[in-house]
């Protein structure tokens, strides 16, 4: 049998004392390198939900904007057939004959039918014009929101890997250690 000499031993218990120091120290940098992946995935987590919800508040406003071009477009129809309507009183007017002391028939009630409906005409085009340009707006936000929920999920998964990676690490590093302290001072 090998003999040991005092000295031996009081350095292997050294060794295992410094490994045990360092074994603390790297379990107290993992619980905080541990701490801040989690954070960082906790806040990744609460902007892809926040995405979402923007997201749908964005596909509302698109519909509230297809809604608006669709009623200006029925508003626009319905003016340009009471145009219509109006010319066509209007021409019906103008082609009575003269009555019996010649005077041509009085049609200004048919001009001015006709005046306020090329008025609501154009009023309804500038409606259906500034509803298309809403609704413009409110596809390319919601295009946007797409995106932003797409990146924010992927920050998200990152987040999720970076957290699950640090865990690992750190259970691996910790288990070194602790082999090494096992091998140098069983039952310790």
């Amino acid at each position: 049998m090998a003999q040991v000499s005092i000295g031996q031993v009081e350095n292997l218990e050294d060794l295992v004392c410094g490994l045990q120091s360092v074994r603390e120290a790297l379990e107290t940098a993992c619980r905080e390198q541990i701490a801040v992946a989690a954070q960082k995935c906790a806040e990744a987590r609460e902007e892809a939900q926040n995405s979402e919800s923007m997201l749908e508040s964005s596909i509302q406003q698109e519909q509230a904007a297809q809604e608006k071009v669709d009623s200006a477009e029925q508003a626009l129809d319905s003016s340009q057939s009471a145009l219509s309507s109006a010319q066509s009183s209007l021409s019906s007017c103008l082609a009575q004959p003269p009555d019996d002391d010649g005077h041509s028939p009085d049609c200004s009630g048919e001009y001015s039918a006709v005046s306020e409906a090329e008025a609501s005409v154009e009023q309804a085009q500038g409606m259906l014009e500034q509803a298309r340009a809403e609704l413009e707006v409110a596809t390319g936000n919601r295009i946007s929101m797409e995106q932003r929920v797409d990146i924010a999920k992927q920050a998200q998964a990152i987040a999720e890997h970076a957290l699950e990676q640090a865990q690992q690490e750190c259970a691996t590093r910790l288990a070194t250690v602790d082999m090494r302290v096992d091998y140098l001072a069983p039952g310790r």
